[in-house]
């Protein structure tokens, strides 16, 4: 299969090329062809603004990870403005291209997140489950939801039966994305419950993400959203004191809300004070088994490495 990843040194998509090429033929696409060369010398390498009509008329499946991470910085107006050009731009281009090869288009796999069904409220019970089925919020109820929605849109311009929306959760990995960060207090004996604790955390390992589209890669009757994500979802005092037992460190501070929202502002409110419960119902029915459905076992899967 020839398969082309745009946002190939990402955290997701380094790993995913790892896992495919010895067995595919792999197009790593990047802003920077240097550090894609660099980092892919087993694989063609192509810079995002040389992607033409002729890359993706060669290939079967193309599978755009682009995006600015959206937790690097405070959510000021410029910070919010690359967000979201970051994904619609290059999202227009793959579009752009495929509706110019018609049915000879290749499949998309296009990242997308779970914020696209919005923040649910906090509660000390458990959140209603969001799945592809559900509806989404009209208009957009929150800056996530909003990108996402804005995001997706953008791909209907597409044949949908060779479209597929990626909703990816909080990715956990060892060398990138959100969780080094959320480890770091706990290693300086501060970590623990953030706000009321009781914030859902919807999260899936790295390795079950790669396993995910691999699995969906396989299947190419399959089309429309999914859900990339654990089926266990936990609060987040939850998530703290499990991360605390694997690290061996303490979960006993407390750190309130309102501190996270001075110094972060909206981010802080949408990416920790709130969350979200999402349950992989697409991928559970038609046959995909997490590896590391469990938190725990995730956890420690990453830590062991």
């Amino acid at each position: 299969m020839d398969v082309v990843i745009i946002g190939a040194t990402g955290l997701i998509g380094s790993a995913l090329i790892f896992k495919l090429y010895r067995q595919h033929e792999i197009t790593a696409v990047g802003r920077d062809v240097r550090v894609v060369r660099q980092q892919f010398p087993f694989c063609k390498s192509l810079a995002l603004q040389d992607l033409g009509l002729e890359d993706l008329a060669a290939c079967d499946v193309v599978i755009n990870l682009a995006g600015e991470n959206i937790g690097q910085g405070r959510w000021r107006e410029a910070r919010r403005a690359k967000i979201i050009n970051s994904r619609i731009s290059v999202t227009q281009q793959v579009v752009t291209l495929c509706r110019k090869l018609g049915q000879e288009a290749p499949r998309v796999f296009n990242a997308s997140a779970i914020g696209v069904y919005g923040l649910q409220e906090t509660t000390a019970s458990i959140s209603p489950q969001l799945t592809e089925e559900s509806p989404l919020p009209s208009p957009p109820t929150d800056f996530l939801s909003e990108v996402a929605i804005d995001w997706e849109n953008v791909l209907k311009l597409l044949d949908p039966e060779k479209v597929l929306q990626l909703r990816f959760a909080v990715v956990l990995a060892s060398n990138g994305g959100a969780l080094p960060k959320l480890a770091l207090p706990f290693y300086f004996g501060c970590g623990g419950k953030i706000a009321s604790g009781q914030q859902m955390v919807s999260w899936v390992a790295l390795k079950d993400v790669v396993a995910a589209i691999v699995f969906l890669l396989e299947r190419p009757l399959l089309w429309g959203a999914f859900n990339i994500v654990a089926p266990e979802c936990v609060h987040q005092y939850q998530f703290a004191a499990v991360l605390a037992d694997v690290l061996k460190r303490p979960n006993l501070m407390w750190t309130p809300g309102f501190l996270l929202q001075l110094v972060y502002g909206q981010m802080a409110k949408e990416l920790i004070l709130k969350g979200q419960y999402v349950v992989p119902k697409r991928l559970l029915d038609v046959g995909f088994q997490f590896q590391y459905g469990d938190l725990a076992r995730a956890l420690q899967d990453i830590y062991s490495e």
